[in-house]
């Protein structure tokens, strides 16, 4: 189970339901220790990480707070995810150098640490336990994309 402060507990209870992981990629975690300070940053709320069609060049592991990622189709619905610390955000987008679909914006005021594609790299190059930990998240990743691909396919 995640380490959630007072106030992250508090918006984690405006989601409807919580599933916690049945992995701890905690990235985060594995990175903090490793990190220059000019690379920790403290974001206020309403900071914009990521815009929509901008293709980043970092990744942000958020140590503190929360974010929120929103988009919306063209009939205007729109979709909200809460992001608490331990998952990159913008990971995606940096690793296949992709314009971002949605925005993020600091949703309370947060910290994270900041990496190029390059620190990312060399960092796993230095820490078997971080590369491993890089591996799972995209493991997942991956069949977390294919299950969606598969309920498509199912219900068309």
């Amino acid at each position: 189970m995640m380490n959630l402060t007072l106030e992250e507990q508090k918006y984690l209870s405006l989601a409807p339901f919580y599933i916690p992981s049945l992995f701890d990629i905690n990235l985060s975690k594995l990175v903090l220790p490793q990190t220059a300070p000019e690379k920790r940053l403290i974001l206020e709320k309403g900071h914009k990480l990521l815009q929509p069609e901008s293709t980043p060049n970092q990744v942000y592991f958020l140590t503190s707070g929360v974010v929120i990622d929103s988009t919306s189709n063209l009939n205007g619905l729109e979709r909200f995810t809460l992001v608490f610390p331990g998952y990159p955000i913008g990971f995606h987008a940096v690793i296949h150098q992709q314009p971002i679909l949605y925005t993020s914006t600091a949703y309370t005021r947060c910290e994270v640490i900041a990496l190029s594609l390059d620190d990312m790299l060399s960092l796993m190059q230095q820490d078997k336990e971080l590369l491993h930990g890089f591996l799972k998240l995209a493991a997942l990743e991956t069949r977390y994309t294919n299950n969606i691909v598969m309920q498509n396919n199912a219900c068309s």
